[in-house]
């Protein structure tokens, strides 16, 4: 009983103080540089985002859903930058896209799908540049047109 009790305490304290947290470039909670889950909440009660901060910075996964609680987008920060991988969805859970970055800068092969999922654009960049042969598809998933960078 003591044990659910000291959970329970742990949940409400929990919940009162990521209320909270503020952003002016950076997460803080009682003054001090957050670490831990950011959740906040579209007025139906379902999620609307959910971030992952360390230091008051952007830091590991972050995930963004539309009002009806689908999945929208997963992007990957490291110290507050872009960095990783971002998926993004469409709301008939269709992958539409996926990017990478390195240090905030484009970075590694992009993927661009449209809405009923036929791949459309292979894009690829180095260090926030253009790089590579890009390849443009039609509506049909043929490739159609290519650019060298």
């Amino acid at each position: 009983m003591r044990l659910f009790f000291v959970f329970l305490l742990s949940i409400c304290f929990s919940v009162i103080y990521a209320q909270e947290i503020t952003l002016d470039g950076f997460y803080y909670l009682n003054g001090e540089l957050y670490s831990g889950t950011v959740t906040e909440e579209y007025p139906s009660g379902n999620i609307k985002l959910r971030l992952s901060v360390r230091n008051g910075e952007l830091h590991g996964k972050s995930e963004y859903y539309y009002p009806d609680g689908k999945l929208d987008e997963i992007r990957s920060f490291s110290k507050g930058l872009k960095h990783g991988k971002w998926l993004k969805y469409n709301e008939n859970k269709v992958l539409i896209s996926v990017a990478k970055y390195k240090k905030d800068l484009k970075h590694g092969t992009w993927k661009i799908w449209d809405d009923k999922g036929i791949l459309r654009y292979i894009l690829k960049y180095k260090n926030g540049e253009k790089t590579g042969t890009w390849e443009i598809y039609n509506e049909k998933g043929e490739l159609e047109e290519t650019k060298t960078y």
